[in-house]
């Protein structure tokens, strides 16, 4: 069984803004009222500081966010006049050009984007915490470039090292949650701010593909309790299709990050690498357990004495060239993104190939089967059982706004 990683994100961070701005001639009331909202938000920002307890963060951004739908209703719905434009600037994890100098939108839906975004990578910080101690350090194309927008000891890869099941459970379940506000994220329409700003945490194909990578390292993580012991027992045919299905959203979802990545080319360094790292962890992930699925099956059918069927799943079993390309010619990627991550890839196709070597010689040496083409094959259907949390949004907070005019507009 391939160790488990879990990709550990930084998070966005904000700069102070007076709610009050979002509306013009307010009453003194009024003005109280949306004071509060504007220490809310402050105790979100606080809150998302990297040695902020991760309770504090998530009740943080709960408390805000029911104050922050009915602001954004209001303004919605009120007359032009009454409302103001106010700019929210956030910096970004991933794209580099927004990390230093932040990202500004005048539009309250970018900062209920950003505030889900924080919640969702809250969640995934949170379940690596719980895995492991043992922190991998990320790149200096990651760590060391790191400014207000990016904590560089907070993103990396997490390798679980811890196997109790109700550890695992608890990952697992975080896991899915932010799956579920990924998806949340990826359902919401890209509005006018989005477009112009042009950076990957705005894009809805980066939350779908976040998503993703929440739902398979789930189910590492259900895969490990599964074969590792518990109250879970998965078959080796069962363990097969699981592991068919992680290899294959992580390709899909790292060719997503080199999409982001392509787009990011040319426009400030270091904003393609940042993605790339993600790519590079998923393109291993996406190998290692194709491997795995292939070394299960060729060793059941070693077993069952169809040696060069066996044969044949081992020598799939090994990295694709497209794969080694990502993973093993690229010197910045393999040497300063994720070495600690790049030496258990290694070491798993060593091992994937040193069994091949062995099943192929004893083969020609020994029984001369026939070795089946890769198409003649036989593989199990990919089985998915993590699952998204569906993301509930808050019902806006009872909000009364009244103007020095007499106008008001109550959000109930």
């Amino acid at each position: 069984m391939p160790s488990v990683w879990v990709w550990r994100s930084a998070l966005p961070t904000s700069t102070p803004q007076n709610m009050a701005h979002c509306f013009k001639n307010l009453d003194e009331a009024s003005q109280q009222e949306c004071n509060k909202l504007t220490a809310m938000r402050d105790t979100l920002l606080r809150a998302l500081d990297s040695s902020t307890s991760f309770d504090a963060l998530t009740t943080a951004a709960n408390n805000y966010l029911p104050w922050l739908c009915a602001v954004l209703r209001a303004t919605e719905t009120m007359a032009p006049a009454l409302s103001a434009p106010l700019n929210f600037s956030w910096c970004m994890p991933y794209t580099v050009r927004y990390a230093r100098t932040p990202a500004t939108a005048t539009s309250l839906r970018f900062e209920h984007a950003m505030v889900m975004l924080s919640l969702a990578f809250s969640y995934r910080k949170r379940a690596s915490e719980i895995l492991s101690s043992n922190f991998c350090s990320s790149s200096s194309s990651t760590s060391s470039s790191s400014t207000s927008g990016v904590d560089g000891g907070n993103e990396g890869m997490m390798m679980m090292t811890i196997t109790d099941g109700e550890t695992i459970k608890q990952s697992a379940s975080l896991l899915c949650k932010a799956a579920g506000v990924f998806d949340w994220l990826s359902s919401q329409p890209l509005m006018a701010w989005a477009n112009s700003l042009i950076c990957a945490e705005t894009n809805t194909e980066f939350h779908s593909a976040w998503s993703s990578v929440c739902l398979l390292e789930a189910q590492e993580l259900t895969l490990r309790k599964g074969l590792t012991g518990g109250n879970v027992v998965i078959s080796g045919g069962t363990a097969a299709k699981l592991m068919r299905e992680i290899s294959r959203r992580a390709g899909e979802a790292a060719s997503v990050f080199e999409k982001l990545a392509k787009a990011g080319e040319g426009v400030v360094s270091g904003d393609e690498m940042r993605l790339r790292g993600v790519g590079a962890y998923l393109v291993g992930t996406s190998a290692v357990y194709r491997g795995w699925m292939h070394r299960v099956l060729g060793v059941a059918a070693y077993n069952e004495m169809k040696k060069g069927v066996a044969v044949a799943h081992l020598a799939e079993a090994r990295p694709t060239d497209q794969e080694s390309k990502m993973l093993f010619n690229k010197k910045q990627l393999r040497e300063t993104v994720m070495p600690e991550f790049m030496k258990g890839v290694t070491a798993e196709v060593e091992e994937t190939v040193k069994l091949y070597n062995a099943y192929s010689k004893e083969n020609s040496t020994v029984y001369f089967e026939t070795v089946p083409k890769p198409a003649q094959l036989t593989l199990p259907d990919p089985a998915m059982l993590a699952k998204p949390s569906p993301y509930i949004p808050p019902e806006p907070a009872p909000l009364s706004i009244h103007f020095k005019d007499s106008s008001s507009c109550s959000i109930q």
